[in-house]
């Protein structure tokens, strides 16, 4: 009798505290983007979670009647949420729901990474998780099955890569439950997290502030030209066929001047771009704008504008943006090849916005062609981040190519978009 008790017992607690999967969340009114609207380009930024290092979040419970039988403590601390799983659900959620995100959950190294208009950060305030083992006791200990529910807390912040500000503040809250056979009691607070997001998602003042007003917003802020007024008409893709700008092959430039007419592009991060002809065209590098529609543009007098992306190139790494009523004129292009052992400058911005204008000196290596048929121009001049796209000139301040990539192995070993490739590859044509 003695043997045969706790047999029974344990094939009871087995029969009625087996579960059947099912999970439960709590439900909220998602709104949708309009069919025919489009949302500006959206990225998950940080996840932090700021719960103190051995708080309590919840109950360890065990047997048919969940007793009791120890608590659940946090011991992470206030900390960066890296899990890639919470990208993974905010990029589902929102693109399911026909929001412009932007980025691959799938992409494991980070290789391709667009910047966006809009980054969305959260802070998690508040975890709260409980499970239930119905089949653990003395005699049994089954972990595979099992009850689980969760609660979390969000508070969101919208932040405006073009504006540089945070431009919305929210929160909302998820929970959700789950009977689990798969062992898994951790996957309720990631559907508690899915249902956070779809509580944001329920904020028509989000979707509101993130909606893409169109043909140049304006919406800037703290513009100091007459773009803020009059933004671009263009949109990006817009121009399909070719287009013609003024070579003004014969004038020169002082440095002086062509750092007036090279600029830093923003979005997230950082590029440079060049000023060319008279119609507020901005050549740089298909990398800069690659993902994008409009960057934030910053001549060296402080002056900013929004610059919509017209098309763009990856093979021969160019791309071009338009603004209206330049403050400056564009610089002079010199189409025909340099010899080797001629001087040239790059101009951009390297590492730091704060250091645009940036002028180092080198001299013209070789012309390249790489196995998929693109010609680089290879030179000493040294580069680095943020160069990306700024003019390469001759020493009468003439656009002879573009900064494209430079080798972090070995110094003074940099490439550059020839100038006549590069428009040649967005379809641009000199007078």
């Amino acid at each position: 009798m003695r043997v045969f008790m706790p047999v029974v017992v344990v094939l009871l607690a087995v029969a009625l505290g087996a579960c059947v999967d099912k999970t439960v969340m709590k439900e909220h009114a998602v709104i949708e983007v309009p069919d025919g609207k489009e949302t500006k380009s959206i990225n998950l930024g940080k996840m932090v979670v700021k719960v103190p290092r051995g708080q309590v979040i919840g109950q360890l419970k065990a047997g048919f009647a969940c007793f009791v039988v120890g608590q659940k403590t946090w011991r992470g601390g206030s900390r960066g949420a890296g899990d890639s799983e919470f990208s993974s659900i905010f990029f589902e959620e929102l693109k399911r729901n026909n929001y412009n995100v932007v980025g691959d959950p799938t992409d494991l190294f980070g290789s391709k990474s667009p910047a966006a208009e809009i980054s969305v950060g959260g802070l998690i305030t508040s975890i709260a998780s409980d499970v239930c083992y119905p089949n653990a006791n003395a005699y049994f200990m089954d972990k595979m099955n099992g009850r689980s529910k969760a609660s979390i807390s969000v508070e969101w912040q919208v932040y405006s890569n073009m504006d540089k500000k945070v431009i919305f503040k929210t929160a909302s809250t998820g929970e959700a439950e789950r009977n689990f056979s798969d062992g898994n009691a951790d996957e309720v607070m990631y559907l508690a997290f899915t249902s956070a997001v779809q509580g944001l998602l329920a904020d028509k003042q989000f979707l509101d502030a993130v909606m893409d007003a169109g043909k140049g917003s304006g919406n800037m802020g703290g513009l100091t030209d007459a773009t803020q007024a009059n933004p671009p008409a263009a949109q990006a893709g817009d121009a399909t066929g070719p287009i013609t700008v003024a070579a003004q092959a014969k004038q020169t430039r002082t440095l002086a001047e062509v750092q007036k007419s090279v600029v830093v592009l923003e979005l997230g991060g950082h590029g440079s771009g060049v000023l060319i002809g008279d119609e507020g065209y901005i050549l740089t590098n298909h990398h800069v704008v690659d993902g994008v529609k409009r960057m934030r543009v910053l001549f060296s007098n402080g002056t900013k504008a929004e610059g919509v992306v017209v098309k763009s190139e990856p093979k021969q790494d160019v791309g071009l943006l338009k603004i209206e009523s330049p403050p400056v004129k564009g610089l002079p292009l010199r189409l025909e090849d340099l010899a080797p052992g001629t001087e040239v400058y790059a101009v951009g911005a390297p590492l730091d916005t704060a250091n645009r204008g940036t002028i180092t000196k080198g001299v013209v290596s070789s012309y390249r062609f790489k196995k998929d048929g693109s010609r680089w121009l290879q030179s000493d001049t040294s580069v680095t981040f943020g160069n990306s796209g700024g003019p390469m000139v001759d020493a009468q301040g003439r656009v002879v190519g573009l900064t494209s990539w430079g080798s972090g192995e070995y110094k003074g070993l940099s490439y550059f978009v020839p100038i006549a490739d590069g428009l040649r590859a967005l379809d641009i044509q000199t007078r």
